[in-house]
């Protein structure tokens, strides 16, 4: 008698059961929210899981068996794991999962009784199978992780039911705390095996006898043969039995299948060098060092450059190279690898390494590759319709020609005798004239930047967002950034080699040049001007740097000779006294035209007094990030003790010429790899004047009496504000320690 293991019920508050009409095999992935979403868990004191509940199927036939294969997890991507043999690692590329719960739900949301197996052999860790549905969230299932116990296919878990199933819904949970080895591709089949890819009919066809058939087009095989190597201790020549056929990680090196098909991309021809492509999971060869295995990337601007040239010891064979100093080849456990040239043909570590390859022909059903010409088809449609350049001179390339390709290619997909050699030159073809016609982009994007150019040299700037001219200011060096990348584009854009290189060349001058729009000073600054986590605080980090924060333009109404900034909060909250101590590495000023203002330590002082730790004020502005600013201070009569200021810590700069507009970068101290005591939470205002953390100006200067001590918003109902009101016509107060007042109007956008 079989044991059947009991569900617990479980409620869906707010879960609507929405079944649908469903057919094998159902495939599952991020698109359709796995990994799961972070829960809390009730009774385990503020502990979290991973949890993925999926839709409710619903079958005309009954099932008793339920398979749910994983094929990639968060932690493996199983399409660019690299292992290829059939041991080691987790076999060929199939990852192992880890689940604590697992549940099978009835349309009543339900549990149903089960008996679970699974062809991974379970961990001797306690991650047994009967922990997989126990109701205890500390104990759960993992399939191994063992090179001796892998199954060589994709680990999966079978349920037998005790009662027939015609709809049911999947909940599981992760491990507490712990969200690793989480499914991300599942598939779900009656006890059937399930392929990530669809059935396809595959035929290996007659051996590749010369590189010039390459140049033909088509699918191919690829088979590695072992070679006749020097052995190093004896002397003698040897011949190491093995070899297999390469795959991706969708199929098996050991029988060729569909999932073992590739199609070359030409990148010199009559070098015979091309880009390889596994058909089913759209992924590259890519470059690697010499005792590589991890060898797939779905990027073809990763992707290696092959170069396919005659084998001297076997007619018809090949010996593949990458940057003509690696060959490629496999050791004797079937995994890829990269060698440098040696004269006794040895791998990494010594192992024999395979020098000579076949290439097969292969036959496939033309809808089974007609999805490679059918994607550059609709990609090519959608960036006719974004664009709309239908003049050659608009775009990089013969508009007419380009879309007379397009309208091959829809024909040869109606062609009921098409060979796979047709659909993948055609899709190679289509694929010149779609990068050249989306290069177009950039040259739209340079006729914008002498636009702006124009503008300038009018004294004008014209907005992104409406036609009117409008006095403004433009940080020069944002400027300058913009004609470098439009120009390093203009650049680029003849030497791509995929459309995924015009792509980010395009997203470089779009960044450039939202950038550029966004650097616009449309209002002027008043002091002071206060900063918080909504700006981007406490940074960005940077290596050996610790935390950077660069801050926008502030452009004032008349020039700054100098100004104060207070610090109010900081990323740690040490404090000594009563307020916030912070660190900083170099305090940097910039001039509207982006140049780096020279600041010496006389250009700073503090009410921080006699530093206990860092270089003091030199270290703000002496160039090293190492060194450090920080605002702890010792107590002169107790040498022992600390203090805090007598209010909040602020540095005082000086500026050795007057500007009119300003910004900065703050470097903030880098310890131990973890940044410490960096500024969150501070107020730029005027020099001599104390500001609270509300940013209130408060106290007076004794100087010239010109300094602003308050300024105060009001709207036209004569609310006021001590920030602006926005989208509104303001009416700005400015009171100065003289007494003066100064009262105006303005937008404040």
């Amino acid at each position: 008698m079989k044991h059947f293991l009991l569900t617990a019920i479980v409620a869906f508050a707010g879960l609507v059961a929405s079944a649908q009409s469903s057919t094998w095999p159902i495939t599952l992935t991020t698109a359709n929210g796995l990994p799961g979403a972070l829960e809390v868990i009730d009774d385990y004191e503020g502990d979290t899981v991973i949890t993925f509940v999926s839709d409710l199927y619903k079958f005309d036939e009954p099932i008793t068996k339920l398979r749910v294969t994983v094929v990639s997890t968060n932690t493996v991507d199983a399409q660019s794991y690299g292992t290829t043999g059939t041991t080691g690692g987790n076999g060929p590329g199939f990852p192992f999962f880890c689940i604590s719960e697992l549940r099978i739900l009835k349309a009543n949301n339900k549990g149903t009784n089960f008996e679970a197996t699974s062809n991974a052999a379970s961990l001797n860790s306690g991650a047994y199978m009967e922990y997989i549905n126990d109701g205890i969230y500390d104990t759960y299932f993992s399939t191994t992780t063992y090179m001796g116990d892998c199954p060589q296919a994709y680990h999966y878990i079978e349920f037998e039911f005790e009662e027939p199933m015609s709809e049911f819904r999947l909940k599981w949970h992760s491990r507490v705390n712990n969200y690793e080895n989480m499914p991300t591709h599942i598939g779900l089949t009656p006890g059937t095996e399930y392929l990530p890819y669809p059935e396809q009919e595959f035929v290996l066809g007659e051996k590749v006898a010369s590189a010039d058939e390459l140049a033909q087009g088509g699918v191919y095989v690829l088979e590695g043969h072992a070679p006749e190597y020097l052995h190093s201790f004896t002397g003698t020549k040897r011949t190491y039995p093995g070899g297999g056929f390469w795959h991706s990680p969708y199929g098996s090196h050991v029988t060729p299948n569909a999932a073992s098909a590739i199609y070359l991309i030409p990148v010199d021809v009559q070098e015979d060098i091309y880009k390889v492509v596994w058909l089913n999971n759209k992924r590259y060869m890519k470059n690697s060092g010499a005792g590589e295995t991890y060898h797939w990337t779905d990027s073809e601007a990763d992707a290696a450059f092959v170069k396919f040239a005659p084998c001297d010891s076997v007619s018809g064979d090949f010996i593949l190279t990458i940057s003509d100093t690696l060959l490629l080849g496999h050791d004797a456990m079937g995994r890829m690898v990269l060698v440098e040239h040696k004269a006794d043909k040895m791998g990494k570590r010594g192992r024999p390494t395979a020098w000579n390859f076949t290439l097969h022909k292969v036959e496939l059903n033309a809808s089974a590759i007609g999805f490679v010409l059918q994607d550059v088809i609709d990609e090519a449609e959608r960036r006719i319709e974004r664009l709309g350049f239908h003049d050659d001179e608009d775009c990089g390339c013969s508009y007419t020609e380009f879309a007379a390709e397009i309208e091959r290619g829809k024909n040869l997909l109606k062609k009921s005798d098409v060979t796979s050699a047709e659909i993948i030159n055609a899709k190679n073809k289509l694929t010149g004239y779609l990068m050249e016609y989306a290069a177009g982009e950039i040259y739209t994007y340079s006729d914008s930047v002498d636009g702006i150019l124009q503008a300038k040299e009018d004294g004008e700037i014209k907005t992104s967002a409406a036609p009117d001219w409008v006095i403004g200011t433009y940080p020069i060096n944002f400027l300058n950034a913009l004609l470098a990348t439009s120009d390093n584009a203009l650049a680029d854009i003849e030497e791509v080699g995929c459309m995924e290189d015009v792509d980010n060349i395009i997203d470089g001058v779009k960044a450039a040049t939202d950038k550029f729009w966004a650097g616009r000073i449309d209002e002027f600054a008043t002091f002071p001007i206060r900063i918080d986590e909504s700006d981007g605080l406490p940074g960005v980090v940077q290596e050996n740097t610790g935390y950077v924060w660069e801050s926008p333009y502030y452009l004032f109404e008349k020039e700054v000779t100098a100004f104060r900034f207070t610090v109010f909060e900081t990323n740690t909250g040490n404090k000594f006294g009563n307020y916030d101590s912070y660190a900083l590495g170099e305090f940097q000023v910039y001039d509207i035209s982006g140049n780096l203002i020279e600041l010496t330590p006389d250009n700073f002082k503090t009410n921080s007094i006699a530093p206990l730790y860092g270089a003091g004020i030199k270290g703000l502005c002496d160039g090293s990030f190492t060194t450090y600013f920080n605002s702890a201070v010792r107590e002169e009569q107790d040498p022992g003790g600390y203090t805090g200021t007598e209010g909040y810590p602020y540095i005082e700069v000086t500026l050795p010429t007057p500007v009119s507009a300003f910004c900065y970068k703050q470097y903030g101290r880098y310890y131990g790899f973890n940044p410490i005591d960096t500024p969150v939470k501070f107020a730029i205002g005027a020099a001599g004047v104390d500001v609270t953390p509300d940013g209130t100006s408060i106290g007076s200067v004794a100087a010239d009496g010109d300094e602003p001590v308050s300024v105060t918003y009001y709207n036209v109902a004569g609310a006021s504000s001590v920030t602006p009101f926005r989208n509104t016509v303001n009416i700005v107060k400015t009171v100065y320690a003289n007494g003066k007042v100064d009262t105006y109007k303005r937008v404040m956008k």
